[in-house]
């Protein structure tokens, strides 16, 4: 969880290092399924520092891991952030590669979050590579998915990707429409995304003012960290999402 906050602050080097200690705690006890999350993490943050090899590497790990466990869903999840990883570098035919595959098995599971993701995913390549007709498709059930699970993240993905895809058709009346509901989906974000900011600035106030000596200052470093984690926990279901890529 402390891994999850440094990641949403974009402390890459700081979600890193909990996220290795994570995977060195869940390899001392011998749990599978907690390494294969771990891994995943490490994959995802590997990923944003620019670590292309090493992201691929730690993801099929996760992959062997979640398939070696018969967990369907976490299969579906390494494939999709596989497939998130070489669009991220340009390699266009094997991310759409791994998203098909991901996406079968997300069918079968009916896993929403899953869904919206990887659609999101195949609808950007393909507007990436000016093959509108089929981004739109994908980018639109990416949409009616974020709508019906209330995922403001996919909606804000899909409908800018969906906007420029209109706008690139001359579809104006279509375009402004899923700008105003990107801008929509941004507002709230960004609003949960102050509220979070706001509540660790008090504790990081309240820490700074008794920061004199330091068991004092473990203790209100303690407190920081518990303030962050209730926001995480309040926002749960709508993170579930960020274990996929969101490139």
């Amino acid at each position: 969880n402390i891994g999850i906050i440094y990641e949403d602050q974009l402390d890459y080097p700081m979600a890193l290092e909990y996220y290795t200690r994570s995977y060195n705690m869940k390899l001392e006890i011998d749990d599978k399924e907690g390494l294969a999350n771990s891994l995943n993490n490490l994959g995802v943050v590997s990923l944003q520092m620019g670590n292309f090899e090493l992201a691929i590497d730690y993801h099929f790990q996760s992959l062997k891991i979640e398939q070696e466990l018969g967990n369907e869903k976490g299969v579906a999840m390494s494939l999709n952030n596989l497939g998130g990883a070489y669009k991220k570098f340009r390699m266009y035919d094997q991310a759409i590669a791994y998203y098909l595959e991901s996406l079968e098995i997300q069918l079968e599971l009916d896993d929403k979050f899953g869904l919206a993701s990887t659609y999101y995913g195949l609808g950007n390549i393909y507007e990436i590579k000016e093959d509108y007709d089929q981004a739109i498709i994908f980018n639109e059930k990416a949409l009616a998915l974020g709508r019906e699970i209330g995922a403001h993240l996919w909606i804000s993905n899909a409908s800018k990707s969906l906007y420029h895809c209109y706008k690139a058709k001359g579809n104006s009346a279509l375009a402004l429409q899923m700008y105003e509901e990107y801008n929509g989906a941004q507002e709230i974000i960004e609003s949960e995304a102050n509220q979070k900011e706001i509540i660790r600035q008090e504790y990081k106030y309240e820490y700074e003012l008794k920061a004199n000596q330091d068991s004092i200052r473990s203790a209100e470093e303690t407190r920081v960290q518990q303030a962050e984690l209730s926001v995480e926990q309040a926002r749960s279901e709508s993170r579930k999402q960020q274990s996929y890529f969101l490139f």
